[in-house]
């Protein structure tokens, strides 16, 4: 029984909305999907990137 340390939300009494433990501590389904939402371009951008010089070394 926590909060998450992102938004502050009470977890539950089962921590049925907790997602994750991380590294500064429980974190609420909602703040994870709102940061894999914000993170997807940039690792989609850094595939494509580390894709094309991968391409580029083979030919």
């Amino acid at each position: 029984m926590a909060n998450c340390w992102k938004c502050g939300l009470y977890l539950g009494e089962k921590d049925e909305w907790k997602k994750m433990t991380t590294a500064k501590g429980d974190i609420c389904i909602l703040c994870y999907n709102k940061a894999k939402e914000v993170d997807e371009p940039r690792i989609k951008a850094d595939m494509d990137a580390f894709l094309k010089e991968k391409r580029g070394n083979n030919s």
